[in-house]
């Protein structure tokens, strides 16, 4: 099984509809794992069960076979906007636009109340530096939606369980298991 395979799992066991206790999934994994496409395949298979999405996220843009941007998306309306363009050089990097953030806060803003809110996603800038998608980290801590999944960079794992003790993590992307936290 796959990390591709978790929006089927988490649909066949009516993850979202058998409690009203929000619940947080937690995805994280290396760079290219497949942690944007699982959070593509799982709006698509939920609103096809009647499951309305909304929320934000960052599929990779790729040129030769090689990753060259970010976008961003908001799950609702479809718009996108570039996220981040890779930097050559003199610095090698990633060059973020400080007005596409400011629209993916707006967009968290203003999210009405979805049975499932997806993050795609939230790394040093917010939880080390205070900055970009920090919309997201407050809607996460308030537990307003149903169902919130948020793609978590590794690094950052450990503070966000430490913020968000009740989230289900996605550990082992092999096997694409969903485990609760002690």
């Amino acid at each position: 099984m796959s990390l591709l395979n978790l929006p089927e799992k988490l649909l066949a066991n009516n993850f979202f509809w058998l409690e009203n206790k929000p619940k947080l999934i937690i995805i994280t994994g290396e760079s290219g794992v497949g942690k944007t496409t699982a959070c593509q395949i799982l709006i698509h298979r939920a609103r096809q069960q009647g499951c309305p999405a909304g929320g934000l996220v960052s599929p990779p843009v790729y040129r030769s076979g090689k990753k060259v941007a970010i976008d961003l998306t908001d799950i609702s309306t479809g718009e996108t906007r570039r996220l981040a363009s890779k930097r050559e050089l003199p610095a090698f990097g990633w060059e973020f636009d400080p007005a596409a953030i400011a629209w993916g806060n707006q967009v968290l803003d203003e999210l009405p109340v979805y049975p499932l809110l997806i993050l795609d996603e939230l790394g040093p800038l917010e939880f080390q530096k205070w900055a970009g998608f920090t919309a997201g980290l407050r809607l996460l801590d308030e537990q307003r939606h149903r169902t919130a999944c948020v793609v978590i960079r590794t690094v950052c794992l450990p503070v966000a369980v430490e913020r968000w003790p009740w989230a289900q993590v996605v550990r082992d992307l092999d096997n694409a298991s969903v485990e609760e936290q002690p």
